[in-house]
């Protein structure tokens, strides 16, 4: 598995078990071509990347009326 997908997958705010839109609702491959797509490409900003998405989904959400 992709290093940087692990990192992810195993972090508990966005990891398995979660119940973000990561952990639901993304595949693996999914998540590899967004990591691409942003140029990330360690562990460490990978998980970065995944907490400031899932934040900004959440605040979104919340702004939403």
């Amino acid at each position: 598995m992709d290093e940087r997908i692990k990192a992810i997958r195993e972090h508990r705010r966005v990891g398995h078990g979660s119940c973000t839109t990561i952990d639901e609702a993304t595949t693996d491959e999914e998540l590899g071509q967004e990591l691409n797509e942003a140029g990330i490409t360690t562990p460490e900003k990978s998980v970065e990347w995944a907490l400031e998405t899932e934040g900004l989904r959440i605040e979104n959400a919340t702004n939403v009326w």
